[in-house]
């Protein structure tokens, strides 16, 4: 387990906050609250991400799905050129 660094592509011409929010809440209705993973599902994964000044810093974890053992971690830390906007990635 290390950092790695990831190169990231510019902000498209003509991004919008407001478009960009619609999207995130046409998403959001996609959302499905009840639980329907049988027992096939052996592996589950979780992400985030932080951001402190001009840097984000991910993180993914992969567990067993009946011990929560930890399977994988992976960081990532990469510059980003645009502001923290409050609520638009969560």
């Amino acid at each position: 387990m290390g950092w790695e660094r990831v190169r990231h592509s510019e902000i498209p011409r003509g991004f919008s906050v407001e478009r960009a929010r619609y999207a995130q809440r046409r998403i959001a209705e996609l959302v499905i609250e009840e639980d329907f993973v049988g027992t096939h599902v052996r592996r589950a994964a979780g992400v985030d991400v932080s951001f402190r000044e001009n840097y984000a810093i991910g993180v993914a974890v992969v567990v067993d799905r009946d011990t929560f053992s930890v399977i994988d971690v992976s960081i990532a830390k990469t510059e980003v050129r645009f502001p923290y906007i409050p609520t638009l990635l969560g």
